[in-house]
């Protein structure tokens, strides 16, 4: 810290130039970005700041007052981004410690005693590196304790500059011990590394403040996905809603004329059978038993229909009391095969209670028609017409 050549001076002033700009991006982030820690990154980096400045004006100025400063800013500087990391890796706020505000004049005392007792600076930042290897530590073991989920690229670039702190604090430690010693016995001991040193901090500081920035923005970048993720379910869900029948969970008839547009689903080129279904004798129920057995009715037809299909096949609640059945690479005779239990007279459910009717049975009548070769909008409504008519036809025969 006490060399002063070109490299070292342009590094200082380049380090707090990057504090600066730093401890504003995190201040302006922690009015856009409700985090607590933005607000404590923040106030390390303006800690920061002020000891990089401190240290500068010694070097241009002179004077131990700027020593008091440097030390009491490097304090708060680690106890701000401890705090910080802190509450990041907990992912909630922490309540700040007690001391940090009150304690401010305490520090202030403690390093005004510590300062006279080293006559080189060397010495002075000697002890301080220990101080600083052993905060950069504790920040590492903190953000250690993290959930997986937050480990992220800017977590591990943040433990990264971190581990590469402490471990270069460390080494200035015996260092600028061995200078300081040197000097006060009148050698004129140097290490030429430590001519870098200063572009030494300021690498791993960058490194560590662009893992903080990188954080914030992975995290809005996770919630942003999480909210886009849940408008997409939820625009999914409400366009399923719309094409199902509230009343039968059957689909409606949007849902037939959206899959009649996308030809999803529909027998292109092979067998396939269309059915139409109607429940016998609704009206009769409605009037005597009133529409809340009417509705009761028409859930218990769905539902005897939908036991008798496949996953395949496709259900549609064509009107009042009338199904529509898509059975896709079945034949005529397969197909009446499947909907014979629904015939005229078949039981498939109690009818309600004072439905009129002298049968303890409620009764469809069904139609069916093929599909064969190209399917077209054309070919489909033809067939329903061709199972509405054979549909009506068999009602008509149940009759008496």
């Amino acid at each position: 810290m006490q060399n002063t050549d070109a490299i070292s001076s342009v590094a200082v002033t380049a380090h707090a130039a990057c504090a600066l700009l730093l401890a504003l991006t995190f201040a302006y982030l922690s009015r856009l970005l409700a985090r607590p820690y933005l607000r404590r990154w923040a106030l390390a980096w303006a800690c920061l700041l002020a000891a990089i400045l401190a240290v500068r004006c010694f070097i241009a100025f002179g004077g131990r007052g700027f020593w008091v400063v440097y030390l009491v800013a490097e304090w708060y500087f680690l106890a701000a981004l401890l705090v910080g990391c802190r509450e990041l890796a907990r992912g909630e706020a922490a309540r700040p410690p007690r001391f940090l505000v009150p304690g401010l004049p305490a520090a202030a005392i403690l390093a005004g005693m510590l300062v006279p007792f080293f006559t080189d600076f060397n010495l002075l930042f000697s002890m301080q590196a220990a101080v600083l290897a052993a905060g950069f530590a504790a920040t590492f073991a903190v953000l250690g304790r993290a959930p997986a989920e937050r480990h992220t690229v800017g977590f591990h670039l943040m433990r990264a500059a971190l581990g590469w702190l402490t471990v270069q604090f460390l080494v200035y430690v015996p260092l600028y011990l061995l200078e300081g010693l040197g000097r006060l016995h009148g050698e004129r001991l140097h290490f030429a590394w430590l001519s870098y040193s200063s572009l030494a901090d300021l690498c791993g500081q960058l490194l560590l403040g662009f893992g903080m920035l990188v954080v914030p923005a992975e995290e809005t970048h996770r919630e942003l996905a999480a909210a886009v993720a849940g408008l997409r379910a939820a625009r999914d869900q409400l366009a399923e809603q719309a094409h199902l029948d509230p009343l039968t969970g059957a689909r409606n008839r949007r849902a037939f004329q959206a899959l009649l547009e996308s030809a999803e689903g529909l027998p292109a080129g092979g067998r396939g059978a269309l059915a139409m279904i109607d429940l016998d004798h609704l009206k009769e129920i409605n009037d005597t038993a009133g529409h809340s057995a009417g509705d009761a009715a028409i859930c218990a037809a769905a539902e005897a229909i939908r036991r008798l299909l496949r996953d395949s096949d496709l259900l549609f609640r064509w009107g009042g009391d009338e199904f529509l059945a898509l059975l896709p690479g079945r034949g005529r005779a397969e197909a009446e095969a499947l909907l014979a239990p629904l015939g005229a007279g078949t039981q498939f459910g109690p009818a309600p209670p004072g439905a009129g009717r002298p049968e303890s049975h409620l009764h469809l009548a069904w139609g069916i028609a093929e599909l064969d070769g190209a399917v077209t909008e054309a070919a489909i409504h033809d067939a329903i017409a061709r199972a509405d008519q054979a549909m009506y036809a068999m009602r008509a025969a149940s009759r008496p």
